[in-house]
């Protein structure tokens, strides 16, 4: 589930839809389809990115994203190809990053290759800032500077039984996680460290974003897929 200005937007992997609905809610409408497995979703710079599993990393521009599908598929262009397992996939206006089996991966605008900015063994989880690229997963949460070069620095060790969601505002690190009891929780922690704080507790949870005005997390598929919003003044320490 990835968000915009005005739009929330997730996948179906199975069927290999794409679909989006107005934040202030409404009815959801194909936006893309016929693609093999999408794997993670990312917008940034007035476009919607996202992995399929024959290792493509594709892009539509959003101009287009008030065609539903059933009217005209919208142009859809490949940015990299060749990815080993590429997945989730997080984007901003200077550019897109994902994970491969491996590697934390960029493409950046005015550049003309796909560059390795990290290793990122085991990690399936990724956000970006102004300034870092984050990933994690059950070894914690660590982050790389969007430029490369520096060794990757730890934010985050969280006491994670599943860890499937990680987001960043301008000042906390969110993410998602099942407990010892099978419990779902939505939890954060400032950039600067601290204590961790939950939002909020479901049975399923399978994704979090974050904007300046809120937090958003979704159940998982076998959930039916509903969405929740905490509003930042509503949340513990705003």
């Amino acid at each position: 589930m990835v968000l915009d200005a005005d739009h929330v937007y997730w996948s179906e992997r199975s069927a290999g839809v794409i679909r989006t609905v107005g934040k202030a809610g409404g009815t959801p409408v194909i936006l893309v389809a016929r693609q093999p497995e999408v794997g993670g979703l990312a917008v940034g710079g007035g476009h919607l990115y996202w992995t399929v599993a024959s290792g493509e990393v594709r892009r539509m521009d959003l101009r287009h994203a008030s065609r539903a599908w059933h009217v005209v598929q919208p142009p859809i262009e490949v940015v990299a190809r060749g990815e080993p397992q590429p997945e989730e996939i997080v984007a901003d206006d200077e550019g897109v990053y994902w994970l491969t089996a491996s590697d934390v991966r960029a493409w950046r605008h005015g550049t003309p290759a796909v560059a390795s900015l990290a290793r990122a063994q085991g990690a399936r989880e990724i956000a970006v800032d102004a300034t870092h690229v984050y990933f994690g997963g059950d070894a914690g949460i660590l982050r790389i500077a969007k430029s490369g070069g520096r060794e990757s620095e730890r934010v985050a060790s969280p006491e994670l039984h599943h860890f499937t969601g990680l987001a960043v505002d301008d000042r906390h690190v969110y993410w998602t996680e099942t407990t010892a009891d099978l419990s779902g929780q939505v939890v954060r922690r400032t950039k600067a460290g601290g204590p961790k704080e939950v939002i909020a507790q479901r049975s399923r949870i399978g994704g979090v974003q974050a904007d300046g005005r809120g937090v958003y997390w979704r159940g998982s598929e076998c959930t039916n897929g509903w969405i929740e919003r905490a509003g930042r003044q509503g949340m513990p320490g705003a």
